[in-house]
């Protein structure tokens, strides 16, 4: 779903000169006038701009804060945070009057480098329908967005669209899942919807000791419903709430902290594929096997068995990923990258292996005869994989090579693939899939003089200490769309209830 843009309120350049720093997107001014008043301007301190704005909004000197960041949101090609916070000044009309149209510009500029308060913050206001035109759907995409980057209040929110099947479809077992991961942020609302949940039996067995643990801790964090709910399930035994001494807000919580007992260790295996070298020319590629490797030193690192095939043919391909698979059990962590082109056809998402015949006048179903459809390999996963995990990371989305051949039916005509998650066995949770893209539907994965900056910043992402799959891939998606200025920025979509680190803290 793509994000709408902003109301009709922009006039081309007489907005503009109304707005100097604050220029909406899209078609309606060009997005050049943006770099040429930075020239102009003279904006060369934007990182320390940033770092007073945020100096002074912290003592409530919101006019000066203002200033400041307008010129560090121009200076330093579009800093996400600042970005944010600015939407946010305008959104409340803190040192400025309320004005809901450019708090959603500078709100969907964060939100395109990764930002998830911004994501959180367009879900809310389409919500509610403040500013923007009351919308289930796109509150829903946009709490997705962050939710998957691991922000615990558009956890919480999403959580709740599922239980009312708002803008997406019902799904208690998914809610849980949601609350679940909230909670170990310390987030009290999350705590207590979890709580609900168990006194229920909705989306998980009902468990009297699990609701009155749960909220026990949201009481603890001050939510009052909760304590009144202790109150109703156990008026006599009851322990007295504890009272915590408020947060630090200069610390950050833990991400992702669950309170479940501790997991055995599971085995980790690796799958890298790289296709580079096509037996039609025109389709070949310089960085694939160099990626591949890049990523191969990282996974060792992490502890994963890793196999790496180059070149594979259709043949090949999938012999390899299916013996690959069938090696998956209850006691593993799967990771499986694919380097290459991908394409969408008909709305589903095929890998090109070495061997693929390009010509004239291909149609769909004989580019489909010729290509991998990796959902379906998930899809037939078999009863021994439940409760593993299974990490796809598709680095495909290149440029199409159907695009400029003529040829017919090969879904919208965009470049590269379709964004979507992978779903394996039954779809039913039991087998949890992490499916990661290098870019976003509609935008073309770059390639480095060595390496690609995706493979780069995966890399290196990796190995850092303590990082939890979904913090470690959001990370990955800010420093991408900052090496290529926004013209890629990864995605990814979550199907999992348990925590996942690379390389666990020293």
């Amino acid at each position: 779903m793509q994000s709408q843009g902003l109301p009709g309120r922009w006039n081309g350049p007489a907005a503009a000169l109304a707005h100097p720093y604050a220029l909406p997107t899209g078609d309606v001014v060009n997005r050049g006038v943006v770099l040429g008043l930075s020239v102009l301007l003279g904006l060369g301190a934007a990182l320390a701009g940033k770092q007073e704005g945020m100096e002074f909004y912290n003592k409530g000197q919101y006019e000066q804060a203002l200033a400041e960041l307008k010129d560090s949101v121009l200076g330093n090609d579009g800093d996400p945070e600042a970005q944010t916070l600015l939407g946010m000044m305008y959104l409340k009309g803190q040192g400025t009057e309320k004005d809901t149209v450019l708090a959603t510009y500078w709100f969907q500029e964060a939100a395109r480098q990764g930002n998830a308060t911004a994501e959180r913050t367009l879900g809310e206001m389409y919500l509610a329908g403040n500013g923007l035109p009351q919308d289930d759907y796109q509150a829903a995409y946009w709490t997705q967005q962050a939710a998957d980057l691991g922000d615990a209040p558009a956890q919480v929110t999403l959580g709740k669209l599922r239980l009312d099947g708002r803008g997406v479809e019902r799904d208690a077992h998914e809610a849980f899942r949601l609350f679940s991961l909230a909670a170990g942020h310390d987030d009290a609302d999350a705590q207590y919807q979890l709580a609900q949940l168990y006194e229920r039996g909705e989306g998980t067995a009902a468990d009297r000791e699990q609701a009155l643990r749960w909220y026990r801790a949201a009481s603890a964090g001050g939510l009052k419903a909760a304590a009144e709910a202790l109150q109703r399930l156990s008026p006599a035994t009851a322990p007295a709430p504890v009272v915590l001494q408020p947060r630090n807000p200069s610390v950050p919580a833990s991400p992702l902290v669950t309170s479940a007992a501790p997991t055995v260790k599971k085995k980790r295996i690796a799958l890298l594929i790289a296709d580079q070298n096509y037996q039609d020319a025109s389709l070949d590629l310089s960085g694939p096997i160099n990626d591949a490797r890049l990523i191969q030193a990282s996974l060792v690192k992490a502890g994963f068995t890793v196999t790496v095939k180059t070149n594979l043919t259709l043949v090949q391909m999938n012999r390899d990923i299916s013996s690959f698979l069938a090696g998956v059990d209850g006691n593993t962590v799967s990771l499986l990258y694919y380097s290459g082109h991908g394409v969408e056809i008909g709305g589903a998402n095929y890998l090109i292996p070495a061997d693929f015949q390009m010509r004239r006048g291909l149609t769909a179903t004989e580019a489909v005869a010729q290509s991998v459809d990796i959902a379906a390999f998930y899809a037939r996963m078999p009863a021994q994989a439940e409760g593993s995990l299974n990490i796809t990371i598709l680095d495909a989305c290149r440029d199409n090579p159907f695009k400029s051949r003529g040829l017919k039916g090969l879904g919208d005509g965009r470049d590269g693939l379709k964004t979507i998650g992978l779903t394996g066995g039954n779809g039913d949770g039991t087998v949890e899939t992490f499916t990661a893209y290098a870019a976003a539907s509609g935008q073309v994965a770059q390639d480095g003089v060595q390496n690609g900056p995706y493979a780069t910043a995966l890399a290196q992402q990796m190995t850092v200490p303590g990082q939890v799959l979904e913090v470690m891939f959001r990370n990955v998606r800010q420093e991408v769309a900052r090496r290529t200025a926004n013209q890629q920025i990864p995605t990814s979509y979550a199907n999992i209830s348990s925590e996942f680190i690379f390389v666990p803290s020293k």
